[in-house]
């Protein structure tokens, strides 16, 4: 490089800049200064990239660029394209913490030497999770009951759970930060949430660095009945000494219709309402056929079946109470017969109720 050197306006990093040489501003030299130069500023991650580029870089001699960071000469493993001005250094392992200098060493096309040099300072964190829990250690959750987590650590970082459940989903929670360095979830379980093993993980972010801790205790939502009346025991170990015991009992499915009962007859003219209990979080579902009544003693049938209700499903409210409108068909005549099917499943369970009803 030639002995005359130039230190270049930059702008904000003109107060990180050294001059070694007398500042030389030429007309032709103006268009070489260095703009957009990352990193800067006294809070930058240990992962950052270095970068930059020029004014006009059809103005820098190709091949003339060095590069040095805490003069150490990077030149050799930076990204240096001139064509689509673009320029930077991605150091191999984090930067430590404290004040970095960097240093860009060029010759304009007209064999003027420059020099242009900025620092920036990495900030020091000892990222550090000191604590976490959840509320579902003693026993597994329900519906309506809500998940709590917390998270302790270090403050002003960036905060989630990680929920990994039955072990193959993967469910990602960002934490609030209520208090310096405490961070919490609050998640209410709906019917949906059904999880027979699940970890907790926290996890905390801050200037590149992250930490995870993991919960010894797994949760439970809503876990998966076996059977009738079964009772589910799940015993998890951890590498700690605490053994974490999920004991529920599993309530057996019921089905019951309380509006109407086998051989009873039906009013209306214009089709009637089925009602009857079940569980809360069941799946009902109703078939009706309806059947014109014979004559003749019954050689002789005025009309054909026909379906009104096709495993249609019922609506079933928090206390397991389910209600469906059978609609009327297109003939309605006295004697003609409606068979009735119910299905109710929930989990592994199904119960099943058939029967008959008459137009009076």
């Amino acid at each position: 490089m030639k002995n005359t050197l130039s230190k270049l306006g930059l702008g904000f990093l003109l107060s990180t800049a050294t001059i070694s040489s007398p500042l030389l501003l030429m007309p032709s030299a103006i268009a070489q200064q260095i703009t957009s130069a990352t990193p800067s500023g006294t809070d930058v991650p240990n992962d950052s990239s270095i970068t930059w580029k020029f004014d006009n870089s059809s103005l820098v001699e190709n091949g003339s660029i060095q590069i040095l960071v805490d003069d150490t000469d990077v030149t050799g493993s930076s990204f240096i394209d001139l064509s689509g001005n673009t320029f930077g250094y991605k150091p191999s392992a984090p930067l430590s913490p404290g004040t970095h200098e960097v240093e860009v060493q060029f010759e304009s096309t007209t064999g003027v030497g420059y020099r242009a040099a900025w620092s920036f300072e990495v900030v020091n964190v000892e990222l550090d999770i000191t604590a976490i829990y959840h509320n579902a250690v003693d026993a597994a959750l329900t519906t309506g009951d809500t998940f709590n987590a917390e998270l302790r650590g270090t403050p002003d970082a960036t905060a989630s759970i990680l929920l990994v459940q039955n072990g193959n989903t993967l469910k990602t929670i960002e934490a609030k930060e209520t208090t310096a360095g405490t961070y919490r979830i609050s998640m209410p379980i709906g019917s949906g949430d059904r999880v027979s093993e699940g970890i907790v993980i926290g996890r905390l972010e801050k200037a590149g660095q992250v930490a995870f801790s993991v919960v010894d205790s797994p949760f439970a939502f809503n876990p998966t009945a076996v059977g009738s009346g079964a009772v589910v025991t799940q015993e998890i170990t951890s590498d700690s000494p605490q053994t974490a015991l999920i004991t529920e009992t599993v309530e057996p499915l019921t089905l019951e219709v309380t509006s109407h009962s086998d051989g009873d007859t039906i009013s209306s003219n214009t089709g009637f309402t089925l009602e009857g209990q079940t569980n809360p979080d069941a799946d009902v579902r109703v078939t009706v056929v309806s059947e014109a009544p014979s004559i003749l003693g019954g050689f002789l049938s005025i009309g054909s079946e026909t379906t009104l209700l096709n495993r249609s499903r019922a609506q079933v409210d928090s206390t397991g109470k389910f209600q469906i409108v059978v609609p009327r068909p297109a003939i309605v005549n006295e004697g003609q017969q409606y068979s009735i099917t119910v299905v109710a499943e929930l989990d592994d369970q199904e119960e099943e109720i058939e029967f008959v009803v008459e137009q009076q």
